[in-house]
């Protein structure tokens, strides 16, 4: 499984960007890329949850929007993040603008006044923005047999409700122990096969 950021790409990306600081927002976007199917999983400018086949052509023909890591899973917690996803398509569930807001908040303000959704919640949210929906389906992943502690532990301890796409970067840099790799996304079965071992062999010797 791939988490995929974009840069900023337009003039409201830019505007946002040049707002909250490049620190907080190298990354405008993050969605969920599952080759085996060829498509993403994403939620995107105020719209619901969507899967969407055409982005991997994207990946290719504008490599330089994009940037990614690769989270390896076993079978289990792919089947089960895979699932939740196809469900909160089906649910239609809706963009999350009002806890945006809350990102513009000194970071003390908003640890304190935000609290993160519950396990029920986690399971079937009102509302979501990407990198939220990221987490999520993470959660979703490690819940049931198969799971593992160390992936459970990791995304229970990022605020779903703050976690902005380069957060969630910055974050998934320290859980694989792999930084944000800025080449093209892999989209053919080599190079995916090559990057999933590199990424399996870091994550054993970061444990």
């Amino acid at each position: 499984m791939f988490v995929v950021y974009r840069h900023a790409y337009g003039g409201v990306d830019k505007v946002m960007q040049a707002f909250a600081g490049t620190e907080h927002s190298e990354f405008m976007h993050c969605e969920l890329y599952l080759p085996d199917s060829g498509g993403t999983f994403t939620i995107f400018k105020g719209r619901s949850m969507e899967r969407w086949a055409d982005m991997p052509q994207l990946y290719i023909q504008k490599p330089h929007l994009f940037a990614w890591h690769l989270i390896p899973l076993n079978y289990d917690e792919y089947m089960r993040m895979h699932n939740w996803n196809v469900q909160e398509i089906a649910l239609h569930c809706p963009y999350n603008f009002r806890d945006l807001m809350w990102q513009i908040l000194p970071k003390e303000m908003r640890q304190y006044c935000v609290k993160d959704l519950g396990d029920n919640k986690s399971q079937n949210p009102n509302r979501m923005f990407c990198s939220q929906a990221v987490i999520l389906a993470l959660r979703a992943a490690c819940g049931g047999d198969g799971s593992r502690p160390r992936l459970l532990h990791f995304v229970h301890s990022m605020n779903s409700r703050l976690t902005t796409p380069s957060d969630l970067a910055r974050m998934n840099t320290n859980y694989l122990g792999m930084s944000v790799n800025y080449g093209p996304v892999p989209t053919d079965a080599f190079a995916i096969g090559v990057w999933l071992q590199c990424a399996v062999r870091h994550m054993q010797q970061a444990m």
